[in-house]
């Protein structure tokens, strides 16, 4: 079984996410999260994606992948058996 592409680890142990977050590539944020990239994943510094985005000052990406994130959640809870 392969490794899906969104899932992939590079160097210092970023993902394909913490990737673009990081460069500020706002479209390839949307279309990863779209396709269930680990919003929650941390590189070998602890960063998660939006961590690294706002280190390099993409803070529009950051707060779109926190409230992504904010949401996934949500969304989790509302469906587990604890309702």
């Amino acid at each position: 079984m392969t490794t899906p592409p969104v899932m992939l680890c590079f160097q210092e142990g970023n993902t394909v996410l913490h990737l673009a977050a990081g460069a500020g590539l706002e479209e390839c944020v949307d279309l990863l999260v779209t396709h269930h990239a680990d919003m929650v994943a941390l590189n070998e510094e602890g960063l998660t994606p939006a961590d690294l985005a706002k280190k390099n000052q993409h803070d529009r990406i950051a707060l779109r992948l926190e409230t992504h994130m904010v949401f996934s959640v949500s969304e989790r809870i509302s469906k587990s058996s604890w309702n």
